[in-house]
C-alpha cells in the first residue's frame, strides 16, 4: 500500500496536461482505427457497410461530375424524372475533398475507399474530443480522459464511425454531443455567450443534415427553460441569444443551399423553409417568456410564463407545420410499407427487437440504462448548478432511450448521452486504483476496461447477428465473400457498358444504391421514401401473381434487366409470405420466355435476366 503522501503525489501526477490529454486521445484513436482497418474491415475489399453509404458516394460523384451545389436530384434513380434526395451537401464536403484530391493519382474507386476510411475516422476523433469537452464541466480536468475512453468502449456508438460509414448518422451524433455539452455549460454559467452560440451553430448544422436533431433542439429549450424556472437569473437571456442565432443560421442556410424557386416549398424530411419556421417559433417562445416574466418574476410566475409561451408555440407548430407530424413514410402505398418499411431495422422499436433476441439485448440496452442510473445518483448527490447540469444529462439520456423504444434510430443517441455518466462511473474506481502498487494497479485498470468495455458484448454478438436497430448499427461487420454470396460485383461485371445507352435495372430495393455506385446505369428503386413511384412499381412487379402483370410493369417502365438474389429473404418479403409470385418463380428457375438469363459464372445466388426485345 502507498502512504498518504505517496498517494497525494500519485494523484497529482495522474493529472494530464492538455498535451498529455491529446496524446492519450490520439493513441486511443490511432489504435482503434488501425485495428479495424487492418482487421475485419470490409472497406479494403471495396465494400461499404450499407445502401446509404453507397448512395452518399453516388451523390458525391454527381457533384464532382458537374451537378450544381443545390442540385440533389438523383436522375438515375427512378428515371426519367429521378428522385430529389432529402440529404444535404454538408456530409458530401469532406468526402468530395478527399476524392477530388486523390482521384488523379489512384482513380475514383480507390479514392472513394480512401475517403470512406478517412472521413469516418476523423469524425470519431472529433467525437472523442467533443465528449471530453462536454464532460469537462462535470468531471473536471482530473477525470476528463474518462470521457473519450468511455466513447471508444461503447461499441453500439462506435460502429456509427467505423471506416466505411459515410452516411449522415455520424454527423447527427456529433452535433447532438455539441448541443448537450453547450447546454451543460449554459446551465452552469447562464451569462456565457459562447455556449448559447455554439449550441445554435450545432443545431443549425444538424438541421441541415436531417430532422433527427429536432428532438435535441426541443429538449435543449425545455431543459434550459426548466433550469431558469428553478433558479431564475439570466437563463431567459441566454435562451433569446441562442434562438436568435439559430434563426439567423437557418435563414442563411436556406438561402445558401436551396434554389430560389424552392425556398417556400415545405417539407420536414430535409432542410426547407419548415425548419426556418421552427427556428422562428423557438425565437418567439423565448421572446414571449422574456416579455412575460423577465428576471423579477417569482418561481410560479416563471413557470406560468413558460407554460403559456410553450403552449402557444406548440399550437402554432401543429397549425403551421403539420407535415412534421406525419413522418417520412406517410405518403407511401401500404404495399410498399409492408414490403419495405416494415423490414427496416432502424424504424423498429428497440424494446420489441430486444424481446426477439434476449441474449443480445444487454449489449444494446444496458449502457443507457446504467447511464441513466448513474445520472440519477449524480443528481441526488450534488447541489445547485452541478445538480442541474447532471439533470440535463439525465433528461437527454432518458429521452433518447425512450425514443429508441419507438424507433431504433435513436438508440445510438442514448449511448452517446450515456457516455458522460458512464465516464464518471469509470473514473471513480480508476482513481481508487492509485492506492495500489504498479502490478495490482495495472491489473485493476485492465479489469475496469474489460468490465466497462466491449468484451462481454462482443462475446454475445459473436454468437448472433444483432437485432433491429442493432443489426443496422453494426452493419460495418465484415462482409463474408463466400461462394454463393450475392456479391453484386459479380452481376456488375456481366452488365454492358454505356455504348448502347444507359440501361434500367429492376433489382431488390436494397441493391439499388450499390448498383448506382458501381455502374453508370439507372435503377428502378432504392431504399428512400421519396422514391415512392419506383418502390411501388418494383413491389408490384416482384409480387405479381402472374407473369403478364409483371411484364406490363416492365414494359411500361422500360426495364432492361431484372436482378434478384435467389437466397435472399426478400424473396419472401415480396412474395407476401410464400405466395406464388413473379420473384418466387424466377428464384425457382421458372423463367418466362421474354426474359433471357445472363451467365454470371462462378458459384453465386444472383440471377440476372435481360428483357427480350429491348
Amino acid at each position: 500500500m502507498l502512504t498518504a503522501s505517496r498517494r497525494r503525489s500519485a494523484r497529482h501526477s495522474a493529472r494530464l496536461s492538455p498535451a498529455g490529454y491529446l496524446m492519450v486521445v490520439l493513441a486511443l484513436w490511432t489504435s482503434l482505427v488501425a485495428a479495424y482497418v487492418w482487421g475485419p474491415s470490409p472497406v479494403l475489399l471495396g465494400v461499404l457497410p450499407g445502401p446509404d453509404d453507397y448512395m452518399r458516394m453516388v451523390q458525391v460523384f454527381d457533384w464532382l461530375d458537374g451537378a450544381a451545389w443545390t442540385d440533389l436530384n438523383q436522375s438515375r434513380l427512378d428515371p426519367p424524372g429521378g428522385v430529389v434526395m432529402h440529404w444535404s451537401r454538408l456530409a458530401d464536403l469532406p468526402l468530395a475533398l478527399v476524392v477530388w484530391s486523390a482521384e488523379p493519382w489512384v482513380g475514383r474507386e480507390q479514392a472513394a475507399i480512401w475517403a470512406a476510411v478517412a472521413v469516418p475516422s476523423l469524425q470519431l476523433l472529433s467525437l472523442m474530443l467533443i465528449t471530453g469537452w462536454a464532460a469537462l464541466p462535470l468531471l473536471g480536468r482530473r477525470r476528463l480522459v474518462a470521457a473519450p475512453v468511455m466513447t471508444v468502449l461503447t461499441v453500439p456508438l462506435l460502429v456509427q464511425f467505423f471506416p466505411g460509414r459515410v452516411d449522415h448518422h455520424g454527423w447527427q451524433l456529433l452535433f447532438a454531443a455539441v448541443i448537450l455539452g453547450a447546454l451543460v455549460r449554459l446551465i452552469r454559467d447562464p451569462d456565457g455567450h459562447g455556449p448559447a452560440f455554439t449550441a445554435a451553430l450545432a443545431a443549425g448544422m444538424g438541421l441541415w443534415v436531417g430532422p433527427e436533431v429536432l428532438a435535441w433542439i426541443a429538449l435543449f429549450q425545455a431543459v434550459l427553460c426548466g433550469a431558469w424556472i428553478v433558479r431564475g437569473g439570466s437563463g431567459v437571456d441566454a435562451g433569446v441569444k441562442h434562438a436568435a442565432t439559430l434563426f439567423m443560421i437557418t435563414v442563411a442556410l436556406l438561402l445558401a443551399t436551396r434554389d430560389a424557386d424552392v425556398w417556400w416549398v415545405r417539407a420536414c424530411d430535409g432542410f426547407t423553409v419548415t425548419y426556418v419556421g421552427i427556428a422562428g417559433l423557438v425565437l418567439a417562445f423565448w421572446c414571449g417568456v422574456w416579455l412575460l416574466a423577465r428576471r423579477r418574476a417569482s418561481g410560479f410566475g416563471r413557470l406560468a410564463a413558460a407554460v403559456l409561451a410553450g403552449g402557444l408555440g406548440g399550437t402554432a407548430a401543429l397549425v403551421f407545420f403539420p407535415e412534421c407530424l406525419d413522418g417520412p413514410y406517410a405518403a407511401l402505398d401500404p404495399r410498399v410499407v409492408d414490403a419495405w418499411v416494415a423490414n427496416i431495422g432502424i424504424v423498429r422499436s428497440s424494446f420489441l427487437s430486444a424481446m426477439n433476441a434476449p441474449l443480445e439485448a444487454p449489449f444494446w440496452l444496458a449502457g443507457p440504462l446504467v447511464g441513466i442510473a448513474a445520472a440519477v445518483v449524480q443528481v441526488m448527490r450534488n447541489w445547485d448548478e452541478e445538480r442541474l447540469a447532471w439533470a440535463a444529462v439525465l433528461v437527454f439520456t432518458a429521452a433518447a432511450f425512450g425514443l429508441a423504444g419507438w424507433e431504433s434510430r435513436f438508440l445510438p443517441f442514448a449511448h452517446l448521452f450515456a457516455v458522460l455518466p458512464l465516464a464518471w462511473m469509470l473514473s471513480v474506481p480508476w482513481e481508487w486504483t492509485e492506492r495500489f502498487s504498479a502490478g495490482p494497479r495495472l491489473a485493476g485498470r485492465i479489469g475496469l476496461l474489460v468490465l466497462f468495455g466491449p468484451v462481454p458484448g462482443a462475446l454475445i454478438m459473436a454468437a448472433g447477428g444483432g437485432f433491429g436497430g442493432g443489426a443496422e448499427a453494426i452493419a460495418a461487420r465484415p462482409v463474408q465473400q463466400q461462394p454463393g454470396a450475392c456479391d453484386l460485383r459479380v452481376a456488375v461485371r456481366a452488365l454492358p457498358g454505356t455504348s448502347g445507352g444507359q440501361r434500367l435495372i429492376a433489382g431488390f430495393i436494397d441493391m439499388g444504391s450499390e448498383l448506382l455506385y458501381r455502374t453508370p446505369h439507372a435503377v428502378l428503386a432504392a431504399p428512400y421514401h421519396r422514391n415512392s413511384r419506383g418502390l411501388l412499381d418494383l413491389v408490384n412487379m416482384f409480387s405479381a401473381a402472374d407473369d403478364g402483370a409483371a411484364r406490363n410493369i416492365i414494359g411500361r417502365r422500360g426495364v432492361d434487366y431484372v436482378l434478384i438474389c435467389a437466397s435472399s429473404k426478400s424473396i419472401y418479403v415480396y412474395g407476401g409470405g410464400g405466395r406464388d409470385t413473379f420473384v418466387g418463380r424466377l428464384a425457382a428457375g421458372r423463367i418466362p420466355s421474354w426474359l433471357a438469363p445472363v451467365p454470371l459464372g462462378g458459384n453465386t445466388d444472383l440471377r440476372l435476366f435481360e428483357v427480350a426485345g429491348r
